[in-house]
């Protein structure tokens, strides 16, 4: 709540103030549930027309990595949510939990009608290159990459209330003066991406952090710079590289670069394990009917688990004590969930056999139908032959 009436005055005492979010739809029903007023506030920023609000998969899933209908399904379901939420028209830009990205992922959003998508402008991808500017994906060239500034986005994100970073003191000052320097005709652009817990929670009131972004729109202006949205941003008329292929299907890009592949959510047998279980169950969930299981579908999907059973390192955010109670607890949950998804699954089988037999009874009556007024039809005929011999 305060870093909503933090954003809310700057965009009220800066007219050419801009921000993006990116929230699941799953965060959206806990707000609506346990704290209405902090919906309100969403939506008030919302009613700005100074605020963009990006998709992502409705239940912060790496749906991508494991089905497409249920990615399309997840996204089509988080426009709706903004849609009525918050009053607004439904983003084109996609943002991926923990910004996913491949060729393949490319693929899937253009399929869906995404315009762009936001990515990780990790070095080791970039091949030297720059990114700050808006290129086209290589597999899609119609699908617009805007990478987010990485050394940047972490330096504020992480390092703020570090006093042996070695950029202390982090201030506004010399952050847009360094954007100030970065950008130029070609490089036009600079994307900073953080977790809004920046805000407060990872680095308190009292580090200066509310402060710090205060005084943003200030030494911005002094130094020339101004704020945009994503889909402004893909609309400004400015050269684009003709692709970026440095990311291909096999290659799968993440905040976590410098993590091997899919590690953050395949690291481990207990992940693979979850990951394959939600894959195998896809299918006979695009057949259930019930909003309960499929509620609970999308909570069993969220990222956050793979994070709880990683063996790696420990999330400062788990309820568990291990990552194996993680694991345990969740495959009981699972489990259950399965009981009841198949007894589900078979119920509407039965249904549909007794939908078919019925369909199969109405047709054989349809057939004696047609057969009686073919043996009239006939009779008929008989007849007129006859009479025409005569």
């Amino acid at each position: 709540m305060p870093a909503n009436q933090l954003m809310l005055e700057l965009i009220k005492s800066n007219p050419n103030f801009k921000i993006s979010y990116t929230i699941s739809g799953l965060v959206i029903e806990q707000m609506e549930t346990l704290e209405p007023s902090l919906a309100d506030s969403f939506r008030e920023l919302a009613l700005t027309g100074q605020v963009e609000f990006i998709l992502e998969p409705y239940a912060h899933s790496i749906a991508c990595l494991y089905d497409f209908d249920e990615f399309k399904a997840q996204v089509q379901l988080q426009q709706e949510k903004l849609s009525s939420t918050f009053g607004i028209n439904p983003s084109k830009v996609l943002c991926n939990p923990e910004l996913i990205y491949n060729g393949e992922v490319a693929e899937y959003a253009q399929a869906i009608g995404m315009k762009a998508m936001i990515v990780d402008g990790n070095r080791p991808f970039l091949g030297g290159r720059s990114a700050n500017r808006v290129y086209r994906a290589s597999e899609v060239p119609e699908l617009n990459l805007i990478l987010r500034n990485t050394y940047l986005s972490n330096l504020i994100e992480h390092s703020f209330s570090r006093y042996d970073a070695p950029e202390y003191p982090i201030t506004a000052d010399k952050i847009m003066s360094q954007i100030n320097n970065e950008l130029n005709d070609v490089e036009d652009t600079m994307t900073i991406f953080i977790n809004y817990e920046t805000l407060g929670a990872k680095h308190h009131r009292d580090t200066g952090i509310f402060e710090f972004f205060r005084a943003l729109p200030l030494f911005a202006q002094k130094n020339n710079i101004g704020f945009t949205t994503p889909s402004k941003m893909i609309e400004k008329p400015s050269p684009r590289e003709s692709g970026l292929d440095f990311i291909t299907s096999e290659a799968t890009s993440s905040i976590h670069w410098n993590q091997s592949s899919l590690n953050p959510w395949r690291r481990n047998d207990l992940q693979r394990c979850v990951f394959n279980q939600l894959q195998e169950t896809c299918e006979k969930m695009r057949i259930c009917r019930d909003n309960d299981l499929q509620s609970k579908w999308l909570y069993l999907q969220s990222i956050d688990h793979f994070f709880y059973m990683d063996t790696s390192c420990s999330s400062s955010f788990s309820p568990y004590t291990s990552p194996y109670e993680a694991f345990t607890n969740y495959m009981n949950i699972f489990s259950d969930f399965l009981i009841h998804l198949n007894g589900q699954f078979l119920e509407d089988y039965s249904v549909g056999i007794n939908s078919y037999e019925e369909m199969l009874q109405k047709q054989e009556g349809v057939i004696k139908e047609q057969k009686t007024l073919i043996r009239r039809l006939r009779g008929k005929v008989t007849r007129l032959e006859k009479k025409l011999e005569n």
